[in-house]
């Protein structure tokens, strides 16, 4: 509504000013996902409003500003007076705002709402996560196994740290940095899927009834990581058993269930829903691993019929009548 109120009273004032230049900011990136992609792909109410701000304004003139720079958050989330007096983002604006020929304008394109550059192994991780869209550091769709998927992704972390700092890291990988490795990919799926979840928690907002995640109670821990809250809290179990993972049924959750299937020997779906559900809760688990294994080639040739010959006809002498012996 706020960003419909903008492109109302620029629609207003534009003619007035023919040549100048339109910067829309919102610092809501949820938002900005809505204006950048087709209106079509949301419910009536915000398809309605999206498709008047694409009309009233080009969807490229809109960008986003942090909130902690935004200036209309000083008053609408509580400030003193003492404050607000000495506070120069409200007098003045955001400072590269009054800067000449400098916006602080995020980048995007069609598969999300920001594309950020790889700095650091940590600030990646710390990323995908966070209320930014991170670009896959490597296409996991030329992968088919988990484990080569991970050691490839340490060995990029190692790669670009080693750009980055003056002690270079040799040798062979080790645990830690294959579980970063994991890490990064679990936030990354998550957040690809369910990104309006992990802000309402972060918010301390109730999640919307009608999300797939509202009966599992989600929450997110120390790493960053959406796990499902349960009942077994006061157990003895591992963490991983008692908060599962919850991950969407994506490719990475399919080189996940591939992977515990190896683990059990390919015995089956049941099997491999409880290899995969000591530490992973992926939405309809059952079926998604049903559909996984129905083209595993290694179960096919296991389980295949047998194939049946046409019987021969019978010889003369079986069927003839004739002296015995």
């Amino acid at each position: 509504m706020a960003a419909l109120l903008g492109a109302r009273i620029i629609a207003s004032i534009r003619e007035h000013f023919a040549n100048a230049k339109v910067y829309m900011w919102t610092d809501s990136k949820i938002v900005l996902h809505w204006i950048k992609n087709n209106p079509r792909r949301w419910k009536t109410f915000v398809q309605n409003r999206v498709a008047e701000i694409q009309e009233k304004t080009p969807p490229e003139v809109w960008n986003h500003c942090p909130g902690c720079e935004n200036p209309a958050d000083k008053i609408t989330r509580g400030l003193s007076i003492k404050n607000l007096v000495n506070d120069q983002v409200w007098w003045h604006g955001p400072p590269w705002l009054i800067q000449q020929n400098t916006f602080c304008v995020s980048s995007y394109d069609d598969s999300g709402p920001d594309t950020l550059s790889i700095a650091s192994e940590e600030r990646i991780i710390n990323l995908a996560a966070s209320a930014e869209s991170v670009e896959p550091v490597l296409d996991i769709q030329k992968f088919s196994n988990l484990h080569k998927l991970l050691r490839v992704t340490a060995y990029v972390f190692r790669f670009v740290k080693n750009l980055r700092s003056e002690e270079k890291t040799v040798g062979h990988l080790s645990t830690d940095k294959l579980s970063s490795a994991m890490d990064y990919w679990i936030k990354l799926s998550q957040f690809q899927c369910f990104s309006n979840e992990i802000n309402c928690i972060k918010c301390n907002k109730c999640i919307d009834k009608s999300s797939k995640l509202y009966g599992l109670n989600p929450k997110i821990d120390e790493k960053g990581l959406l796990r499902v809250n349960s009942r077994l809290v006061k157990s003895s179990l591992d963490v991983d058993e008692v908060n599962p993972i919850i991950l969407p049924n994506d490719y990475f959750s399919r080189l996940i269930v591939l992977n515990s299937h190896e683990r059990v020997l390919h015995s089956g779906v049941n099997e491999t829903f409880i290899q995969t559900r000591a530490k992973f809760w992926i939405l309809r688990a059952r079926r998604f691993i049903k559909s996984i294994l129905c083209g595993c080639r290694f179960c096919k040739k296991f389980n295949a019929y047998p194939g049946t010959e046409i019987s021969a006809p019978l010889p003369p002498d079986r069927m003839e009548k004739s002296q015995p012996f």
